[in-house]
């Protein structure tokens, strides 16, 4: 019973944290610009970082993932055009002054 019962917990935990955040593949993506706050190689210490920082964002950080290279990028936002990703570098900044841009032709 007790091992059901941290068998139904941890698989529910887990839920949770991938609900606080996503994933976000390159194949299929729409938008060609990120605002990337922390850089990962693996996607358990990605979570983490959002996990301690999501009290401290103004918006729902998400994990990019570039396959191939095992490099899992935390981003505040992404956007279409050049115009707006600065301005969101600009909010994130007071937040996170090591954020990036990152582009993606």
């Amino acid at each position: 019973m007790k091992n059901n019962l941290l068998l139904i917990f941890l698989v529910l935990q887990g839920m949770l944290l991938y609900q606080r955040s996503y994933s976000q593949m390159i194949e299929g993506r729409i938008h060609k610009y990120y605002v990337v706050i922390g850089s990962y190689n693996t996607m358990s210490y990605a979570n983490k970082y959002i996990k301690q920082k999501e009290k401290d964002a103004k918006a729902i950080l998400f994990v990019l993932s570039i396959p191939n290279k095992k490099i899992y990028r935390v981003c505040y936002s992404q956007s279409k055009t050049k115009e707006e990703i600065m301005s969101m570098k600009e909010q994130a900044v007071g937040s996170f002054p090591e954020a990036w841009i990152l582009y993606l032709d």
